[in-house]
């Protein structure tokens, strides 16, 4: 009996991550789902850059080395395929928009043509995590994230990385915005 116990509580803890729970009330549950799915597999594939780091020191890794990987890191089979799931679901729009669209928005340049995608400022996601955010530091990154037209990911880390601390890379609100704002930000550009 005890055999069987501990046999069906191995399979019950398998490794999840659910940092989108959070966001209940401005995402839907298949958002949710997916932005769980997606973070999951953004932090598997730190845990294979990083194996000797724990999790919080694997983000922070990754942020001081984002200039230095190669396209190879942001075009995993893993990390495309939940692109494409996404991109085939309305969570896709709530996340990312294309960059000559939010600059067009902004009216600061018209008919500009930019064939990259990034953060959505208005998009519910961003607004989402704004909205559960309770930390200055992150609040100021998300901010960032949501206010600049020009918001790609090697531009942001270098603000990210200056304002935060160590307990901030434990934080469930930062962590689904470095996998979004920056790592399937730039996953995103490979993925047509």
């Amino acid at each position: 009996m005890l055999i069987l116990f501990s046999i069906l509580l191995g399979c019950s803890s398998e490794q999840t991550v659910n940092y989108a729970d959070k966001l209940t009330g401005c995402m839907t549950p298949a958002d949710i789902i997916l932005i769980n799915e997606a973070c999951y597999v953004f932090e598997n594939q730190l845990k294979e850059k990083y194996p000797d780091k724990e999790l919080p020191e694997a983000y922070k890794a990754f942020l001081f080395d984002i200039g230095g990987l190669i396209p190879d890191f942001f075009e995993k089979k893993e990390t495309l395929n939940i692109i494409k799931r996404i991109k085939e679901s309305q969570t896709f729009d709530k996340i990312w928009i294309k960059a000559n669209e939010k600059i067009n928005s902004d009216q600061q340049v018209k008919e500009e043509t930019l064939n990259f995608y990034c953060i959505n400022p208005s998009g519910d996601f961003i607004k989402c995590l704004i909205l559960n955010n309770k930390k200055k530091t992150i609040g100021n990154f998300l901010n960032y994230l949501s206010g600049s037209s020009t918001n790609f990911p090697v531009i942001i880390v270098e603000k990210l990385i200056q304002t935060l601390t160590e307990d901030d890379y434990n934080d469930e609100i930062l962590r689904m915005a470095i996998a979004f704002g920056i790592y399937y930000q730039f996953s995103v550009q490979f993925y047509r």
